[in-house]
């Protein structure tokens, strides 16, 4: 959306965006809340005192055409089983597209490692398909657990919580260094049972937004 604004007597175009934070913005004690900002865009050409003086009312409605949000949605657990692990030598493996809520997801495991953490940590990320030929601009929020699951224990499954923002230039998230090699390959401690690894993405929360521009 763009609009004119008035910069030390000169009207001059602004461009404006909405930002939408459905678990709330905790960088400004925003959890538990949703948060909603109104955000001026390319600021870097205004003058070094700029100023612009703002009229706007925020609306927020439950039409499915403007915002869905999926908590918990059914068959929400992607599962990667990797078996004969001493003998894997492809370098990074990828699961089976599963539609969870309204959209598509793929585990990325790379079993030794990806990046500069090869040979050293696992790495794992979780893909949302469609997000690589998103429109410029559109996000889908999610969050969700990756688990690497102890097959002795359940309790001692090592997993970790992302909230993570998908976009066409970062469809693909999660951690280069998930876990380290030492610990995973320790037969002591359950990760890899029978020679085969198994890990999880668990899907908490999927909101979509169309942002309007």
């Amino acid at each position: 959306m763009v609009s004119k604004g008035d910069l030390g007597g000169c009207r001059v175009a602004v461009g404006w965006r909405l930002s939408l934070y459905p678990n709330g913005n905790k960088k400004s004690n925003g959890f538990g809340f949703i948060s909603l900002y109104l955000q001026i865009e390319e600021t870097e050409n205004l003058p070094r005192t700029w100023e612009v003086n703002a009229n706007f009312r925020f609306c927020c409605q439950t039409n499915i055409n403007w915002r869905s949000l999926t908590k918990d949605p059914p068959n929400n657990t992607i599962t990667f089983t990797l078996q004969n692990y001493s003998k894997s030598y492809s370098d990074f493996y990828v699961s089976d597209a599963q539609t969870i809520g309204d959209s598509n997801w793929k585990l990325h495991v790379y079993p030794r490692g990806g990046g500069s953490w090869k040979n050293i940590a696992l790495s794992v990320y979780l893909e949302l398909v469609e997000a690589r030929s998103f429109p410029p601009k559109r996000k889908v929020y999610a969050q969700y657990k990756l688990r690497v699951k102890d097959g002795y224990n359940s309790n001692n499954n090592r997993e970790n919580t992302a909230s993570i923002w998908y976009t066409a230039e970062s469809f693909s998230r999660g951690y280069r260094y998930f876990m380290s090699l030492l610990d995973l390959q320790d037969k002591s401690k359950g990760y890899i049972v029978n020679d085969t690894l198994i890990v999880e993405a668990e899907i908490l929360i999927v909101s979509k937004v169309k942002l309007f521009l």
